[in-house]
């Protein structure tokens, strides 16, 4: 498939409302996701448990997860899906190259979640169908 076919299931994003009893408008309530692969392996020390951070905005969190994968394509081999429910964020992450080499790399997957007054969220994540993150992210 072509490149431009993943790079647009890749930055797919799905925006769900969660119905909020509030004085505010909805819009000012709704919670927004994208996730996108970063092309290219950032590392070759791997690691046993998922490289992950967490950085605040104003009105947004930044997620970073490092996902092991073998090092060949570097480049367009995730398809990710983000899903939301209320105050949830869902992360799906599939690798469409496995078993090319037998070199091993990380890779980065970023999330952006963004919400008027984001003070925290729970945020799961799966990796070719394994939980690797299940986690309340608050802000501190």
């Amino acid at each position: 498939m072509s490149r431009l076919f993943y790079l647009l299931v890749g930055m797919l994003i799905f925006t769900i409302s969660c119905n909020e009893s509030s004085t505010t408008s909805p819009e000012k309530n709704m919670l927004n996701a994208y996730s996108i692969a970063i092309n290219g392996c950032k590392s070759s020390a791997l690691s046993k448990d998922p490289v992950k951070s967490y950085e605040f905005f104003d009105d947004s969190l930044k997620i970073r997860i490092l996902v092991e994968a073998n090092c060949c394509p570097g480049d367009n081999r995730f398809i990710t899906s983000t899903s939301i429910k209320c105050d949830s964020v869902h992360l799906e992450v599939h690798d469409t190259a496995i078993g090319l080499c037998k070199c091993k790399c990380l890779y980065e997957i970023q999330t952006v979640v963004s919400k008027k007054r984001l003070d925290s969220i729970y945020f799961t994540c799966e990796y070719q169908d394994s939980l690797i993150i299940d986690e309340l992210i608050s802000r501190d």
